[in-house]
């Protein structure tokens, strides 16, 4: 707690309590010198019993020119139960049917309503009162960010902002929450502040926010947005010491130096989080989807690390995945099917043995890529009206700007912003056998195309030594290599400009993403034998770094191969796994230089990195015995999890992943 300036936690213990308070009992106060605007209770009159009914009440309190005045709401709430055994509505009341907990959403719903008024959802438990989200579309949560929450103590004093977009909470709430607290205090009800952050932060994890982020810019003026919430939420998580809650971190060329030695020395401990994400990369990269500067610079993470813009944009990497490896499996085949071979897939192209130059195998490829872009994003756009026909995202719509206002679904162009995201598997993969097929076949003719074709129809059986060449004699992806890098860069800035061209349902474009979770475990189970080296049905692997264990030359060398990718067109949520061990950070000189390492990585083109910090002998003998190893954490891509609760088969590729 040494980096926080005392002065100020009056501040900070008011906005971690006021957020708890939103969260919890709200009761009826009086206003006295507030901030002109309209505050909103949210009650019922005790618990309820079985057989008995009460009435939900809306006061609303419009303070103008420091005078209030508090009326009932006569507008008609919707209140339903996700347990119909625990109430029922009858004639507008809530009735009571058995004893226990009674969870019942009650929020209203009114076209007319602005930004504030259709924030009122709670939860009644036992009488209380909680903001709470849920997703429509699942059962796992309400899948949604609360905006960077270290601005609001701040923010709400200095310039407007969308508020915590994900807990539905809007800016005249926070600050009469604020009253409320001052009150509060007032009366001699204080607590520390340790105990507050700690409340607030189970308590967004308890409503559903699988992310929340820190740091960051100033809308209005792109200044480094840290403050004494940024390390007291750091502080918190390291305490915590759990693959939950989930946090990122925005890094820009203005970040205290401070900041991210925290952020290091908390991986040090054993930790993956928090999530790291470049300003300098993606700001630019929301603008050219035609995002404002001001919106841009509010952008914060959801999910496992997908950006958006809170309460104006989609929700993250969900309209569909493609992977480039199998393009290229398609295209030594002429367009015809890896499967049944007599079977025009694609568009009739060279097949590799037809082809006398590697430009012919990449022309080809580039033609396949095409006509396969082509059909996936009309599959993807289809998907989209496929949601709008099922009403998706119909409660999601009253927490994003357009929607109402409009009245039209997200899918159908709601949101303010109607981009896109398409998520992008197999490119190292890729790269790496396109870079052994031109150093083998075609620059020294060490093999023949007939040999190498047989090679991987056999998957290699019989042709270890060759296979070993492959795999170890041509340069890789991840190893700061020219040639291989510059044929990596050529391929995703072909597919990302390609899905550039195609709109959305929403009526903007789409941009990239890896944010494949376990999906390069399912991508390769389908494929075969590669040029690479690689076996069939083995992984692809699962972000935008290298195959698993293709990076040999270190830390700097994968990062430097990495930030030469055109990130800027990808800025979905771009994920990098990055083994950097305990012992790698086991010293103060070792935790600065990977700071260096990993400030100039974000500087440089990198999106993101997610950290895994598990030695590898103790992921070894935590299959063997996991009662050892309860609490080993590691990094899948988007999320951490902890390793003894994997499958073999996940657990192996996050093995294979050290040199």
């Amino acid at each position: 707690m040494e980096c926080v300036n005392r002065k100020n936690l009056s501040k900070v213990l008011s906005f971690a309590l006021l957020v708890c308070m939103l969260m919890t009992c709200i009761t009826a106060v009086t206003f006295a010198e507030i901030t002109d605007g309209t505050y909103y209770d949210i009650a019922i009159d005790g618990d309820l019993k079985v057989g008995e009914s009460k009435d939900v009440v809306v006061t609303v309190t419009t303070v103008t020119g420091g005078e209030a005045q508090v009326v009932k709401s006569d507008r008609a709430l919707t209140v339903s139960s996700s347990d119909p055994s625990v109430v029922e509505v009858v004639s507008g009341k809530l009735v009571g049917k058995k004893e226990g907990v009674a969870t019942i959403t009650v929020y209203g719903f009114n076209p007319n309503w602005n930004g504030e008024e259709r924030t009122m959802m709670v939860v009644v438990s036992k009488g209380a009162i909680q903001t709470k989200n849920f997703d429509t579309e699942t059962e796992k949560g309400y899948k949604e960010t609360i905006g960077e929450f270290t601005n609001i103590p701040y923010s709400y004093l200095e310039y407007p902002r969308h508020g915590l977009t994900g807990l539905g909470l809007s800016l005249d709430p926070l600050k009469s929450a604020i009253h409320r607290y001052e009150y509060s205090k007032d009366h001699g009800d204080v607590i520390s502040v340790e105990e507050s952050i700690t409340s607030f932060m189970f308590k967004i994890w308890e409503c559903g926010s699988h992310n929340s982020t820190l740091g960051g810019c100033h809308p209005e003026n792109g200044k480094d947005a840290s403050n004494e919430l940024s390390y007291l939420f750091l502080q918190v998580l390291r305490n915590i010491h759990d693959s939950h809650p989930r946090m990122v971190v925005r890094i820009a060329e203005d970040t205290p130096v401070e900041l991210t030695d925290l952020i290091i020395k908390i991986w040090s401990e054993g930790m993956c989080d928090p999530t790291v994400v470049s300003d300098t990369t993606v700001i630019p990269g929301l603008l050219k989807l035609g995002v404002t500067l001001k919106d841009a610079r509010n952008y914060a993470t959801l999910g496992c690390q997908e950006i958006e813009i809170p309460g104006k944009c989609n929700t993250g990497c969900e309209d569909g995945s493609f992977n480039l490896a199998k393009v290229l499996e398609i295209a030594m085949l002429g367009g015809k099917s890896p499967i049944d071979p007599s079977y025009q897939l694609g568009p009739v192209t060279k097949t590799f043995e037809e082809c006398e130059t590697f430009d012919d195998l990449f022309d080809g490829y580039i033609r396949q890529l095409k006509y396969f872009t082509e059909i996936h994003l009309y599959l993807c756009r289809k998907s989209q009206e496929c949601k709008v026909a099922n009403h998706s995202k119909l409660l999601k719509g009253l927490f994003t700007d357009g929607c109402l206002e409009k009245g039209i679904p997200h899918d159908a162009g709601g949101p303010i912003y109607g981009y896109g995201v398409i998520e992008t598997a197999g490119l190292a993969a890729t790269a790496d056998s396109m870079i052994a097929i031109k150093k083998f076949i075609y620059d020294e003719k060490t093999l023949t195309k007939k040999q190498l074709i047989t090679m991987l129809k056999a998957n290699f059986d019989g042709f270890e030594r060759e296979r070993q060449m492959l795999l170890n004699g041509a340069p890789k992806f991840g190893n700061d290599n020219a040639e291989v890098d510059e044929l990596a860069t050529r391929i995703l800035d072909l597919y990302w400009t390609e899905i550039s061209k195609y709109e959305t349902g929403r009526g903007g474009v789409y941009t990239g993403a890896c944010s494949l979770l376990t999906g390069g475990i399912s991508f390769g189970a389908t494929m075969g034998a590669m040029a690479d080296g690689r076996f069939a049905h083995e992984p692809l692997g699962n972000t935008m770094g290298p195959r698993p264990g293709a990076d040999t030359h270190g830390l700097t060398a994968m990062l430097n191969s990495v930030a030469k990718l055109p990130m800027k067109k990808g800025v979905g949520g771009t994920t990098l796994n990055v083994i950097l061990t305990t012992k790698m950070l086991a010293t103060t000189e070792l935790r600065r230089s990977v700071s260096n390492v990993i400030r100039s990585f974000l500087k440089n083109g990198g999106c993101m990195a997610q950290i895994t910090t598990a030695n590898k002998e103790d992921l070894i003998d935590a299959k063997c015995h996991p009662e050892r190893h309860s609490d080993l954490t590691v990094r899948v891509g988007g999320y951490s999890i902890q390793f003894v609760q994997m499958d073999a088969i996940s657990q192996d590729e996050i093995i294979s992943r050290y040199v």
